[in-house]
């Protein structure tokens, strides 16, 4: 009997629902980083010299190329050549990391029209300036602005717009160009420049309260400082006038200690020369007193002086 062939059971296949992006392209983003680094040296080591000069007084440090790259790029696009390295790097970075399909040759296109209205915006800024007395003196061979600059404002913006309306359109043009260029979305750029702004004015707030908390504590340590200060001197203070107390009562304890020796010292003896001196010298003996009956009184006078003693008591002699 043949046996029956099992039925296979197809598996349910997941469908992501996320957008397919375009996969990285590491050599090709090696390949625009090495244009991007040539054609900066190129335009940076650029001056006049260089190039429609037989023989050329200086040499490019990319060589003839480099040369070359400088005068046309100088020549066509004026100043705004020094963003066409910035734009190539980015381009590079694009390849480099995985990219929603479409978006790089968004930034293919969206790159030489923001370069080419910078241009234009450095010609309306200095118009028909020749970069006499600056310091593209030697690079520039036409108008700062550079050719495509000065006929993007002279001959097709600035006849019908005039001078304002100009400088809007060519300052648009370069905004949304630099947004498409550098941005994946609009809205996400809008969103992260929010919320880094957010983010600033909390950390702002927050190192705000911490250097309040830090002044407080700085200003208790110096209070608790002062007063340990203030403590400390009023100790030393007491301890000095305890010092001095203590010497004053042992210097008067010395005293009080020599006084009786010198009291036994001066004290008068009774024995030898005393003796002798009291028995050759005796003591005079006090006289007894007489009774008021006895007692001698002053004679009377006849004189006229003591007649006036008499007459005046306050005159008389006391004898």
């Amino acid at each position: 009997m043949a046996l029956k062939a099992k039925k296979k059971v197809a598996k349910n296949k997941v469908v992501s629902q996320e957008p397919r992006k375009a996969q990285s392209r590491p050599v090709w983003a090696l390949l625009v980083f090495t244009i991007a680094a040539l054609v900066a040296v190129s335009i940076f080591d650029y001056n006049s010299g260089q190039y429609n000069t037989t023989p050329p007084s200086d040499i490019n440090a990319v060589g003839l190329v480099g040369s070359g790259i400088g005068f046309h790029g100088f020549h066509y696009l004026g100043v705004a050549v020094f963003l066409i390295p910035v734009f190539l790097f980015w381009f590079g970075v694009r390849l480099l990391i995985q990219q929603e399909r479409g978006k790089r040759a968004l930034v293919a296109i969206a790159s030489p029209i923001a370069i080419l209205f910078a241009a234009g915006l450095i010609e309306w800024i200095y118009p028909s300036a020749n970069g006499v007395g600056s310091i593209f003196e030697d690079q520039i061979s036409n108008y700062l602005g550079g050719i495509f600059g000065e006929f993007l404002y002279q001959k097709v913006l600035f006849p019908p717009l005039g001078d304002f309306g100009s400088f809007l359109i060519m300052m648009m043009g370069f905004i949304i160009g630099s947004i498409l260029v550098f941005t994946d979305n609009l809205g996400r750029f809008l969103d992260y420049l929010q919320n880094t702004y957010r983010d600033f004015l909390a950390g702002r707030l927050d190192s705000k309260g911490e250097r309040k908390a830090r002044k407080a504590k700085l200003a208790a340590a110096k209070l608790v400082a002062k007063e340990e200060a203030a403590r400390a001197k009023s100790q030393a203070k007491l301890e000095r006038a305890a010092a001095k107390k203590d010497k004053l009562e042992k210097s008067a304890q010395e005293v009080a200690e020599e006084l009786p020796e010198d009291a036994e010292e001066r004290k008068p003896s009774r024995t030898g020369a005393n003796l002798h001196y009291s028995e050759a010298h005796p003591r005079p003996c006090p006289l007894p007193m007489l009774p008021q009956s006895l007692r001698l009184r002053p004679r009377r006078s006849s004189s006229p002086s003591l007649k006036l003693q008499s007459q005046n008591p306050s005159r008389r002699n006391p004898l």
